[in-house]
């Protein structure tokens, strides 16, 4: 499927070079490289458990991620909802049911 996990102490870091996806219960708490060089889209769903957090990097050298709400929930940024380049970490962290912040190196 593209990913693997390692165990890194109490949190999971996770490798991904797959394409666009809707985010589950299964990525909350992890640390997430993406590896891969296409451009993606990651959904965050207004389903996602309380308290749900995210940080992904992309590592290659192309490979943009951009972050959606999926219908009925919010995505929050000051600076934008995309990442801005290599080793461009975002932060994703629910605020309230259904609406999350998103932080880091980002661009519009």
């Amino acid at each position: 499927m593209g990913h693997f996990g390692i165990s890194v102490g109490a949190q999971m870091l996770k490798n991904y070079s797959g394409g666009s996806f809707t985010l589950d219960s299964s990525w909350n708490g992890r640390s997430v490289r993406y590896t891969g060089t296409a451009d993606i889209t990651i959904t965050v769903p207004n389903n996602l458990p309380w308290g749900f957090s995210l940080d992904i990097t992309p590592t290659a050298a192309s490979g943009v991620i951009t972050f959606v709400a999926s219908s009925g929930g919010a995505v929050f940024s000051k600076t934008g909802l995309r990442t801005n380049g290599q080793y461009a970490t975002a932060s994703l962290r629910m605020i309230s049911p259904c609406v999350f912040t998103l932080r880091g190196d980002l661009q519009v």
